[in-house]
């Protein structure tokens, strides 16, 4: 079968097309034969948002902007994007968050699933879209209640200086004045103080070093004998004390039901009725010496012969 040079030039053109095509779409990052799932979001405004921006979750690229139109009715901008992932699914409920992905270059799409909901999305399904604050709206955040507070500052100053003012009449700056002059000489007082204690401190610091070293002697005199007690065999001390206790609790015992010589002593009154006489005719005795003495010593230088007694009236 023999072609005409007409059919073969169709047949190259279509093809080369169908290249093109195919070549197209492929830089584009769009594939012929794979089910695109289109998905729509809506925003108040879409300031540097473009065609083929991407579509990210947590950083990954999955899918790109399409078109982008406004809704006559509403005045929202429409946007539907791509998500060419089949792998990856969210619930109805996820948003999509409009972002600048850098200082420089448009915006793009960010995917925030939430995996709490169990209703997953379907192609055509319009999602809720968040929007990121600018770095003017962030600025205008923080200086806008700085302003605010700076302001309120102010006022608050304004009314101090003119209550300052009003309390600062020529009697009160004499006032102040003295004040100052106060403080000035209490200052000076306090020089001549502090030379006085270093004076002090100059004549008696070998004293003091003398007193901190004895201080350092009797605390480590502190610590051996710290450590002498707590080597000591406590228990033992105690049981001993205790023997030692009760050895003289059997001893007052004793004596106190009159065992031994000593508890006789204590509880016998015999021996102190006995004590008691003798000591009475003791003193008798004394008492009969100092009166008569002759009945008692007898004195014979030549031999003469004692005088009998006669006792006197």
């Amino acid at each position: 079968m023999k072609f005409s040079r007409e059919f073969k030039t169709g047949i190259l053109v279509i093809a080369a097309s169908v290249i093109l095509i195919l070549g197209y779409n492929f830089l584009k990052g769009t594939s012929l034969f794979k089910e695109e799932r289109i998905f729509y979001v809506k925003y108040e405004n879409v300031e540097g948002l473009m065609p083929e921006a991407s579509v990210t979750v947590n950083g990954l690229p999955v899918g790109k902007v399409k078109q982008i139109f406004i809704s006559e009715k509403s005045r929202d901008v429409t946007v539907s994007f791509m998500v060419d992932r089949r792998n990856f699914h969210f619930s109805k409920t996820s948003e999509v968050q409009l972002y600048n992905p850098g200082l420089i270059g448009g915006k793009a799409l960010a995917i925030f699933p939430d995996y709490d909901n169990l209703q997953m999305v379907e192609t055509g399904d319009t999602l809720i879209g968040i929007m990121e604050k600018g770095m003017m709206e962030v600025v205008a955040d923080k200086v806008i209640p700085l302003g605010d507070d700076l302001g309120n500052t102010l006022a608050r100053l304004d009314t101090l200086l003119m209550g300052l003012n009003d309390v600062l009449d020529e009697k009160g700056k004499e006032h102040l004045r003295s004040s100052f002059e106060n403080i000035d000489n209490t200052m000076v007082s306090l020089n001549e103080a502090t030379m006085s204690i270093n004076t002090l401190l100059d004549a008696n610091n070998q004293k003091i070093s003398s007193s901190i070293d004895n201080f350092e002697k009797t605390s480590e005199n502190l610590v051996r004998i710290s450590d002498s007690l707590a080597t000591l065999d406590t228990q033992k001390l105690v049981y001993e004390i205790e023997q030692t206790i009760a050895g003289l609790n059997n001893v007052v015992d004793s004596l106190e039901e009159g065992e031994g010589s000593i508890g006789k002593l204590l509880k016998d009154d015999s021996l102190y009725r006995n004590l008691e006489g003798a000591s009475k005719e003791l003193e008798e005795l004394m008492r009969d010496i100092k009166l008569n003495p002759k009945r008692y010593v007898h004195f014979s230088i030549f031999g003469k012969k004692n005088k009998e007694y006669s006792p006197e009236e």
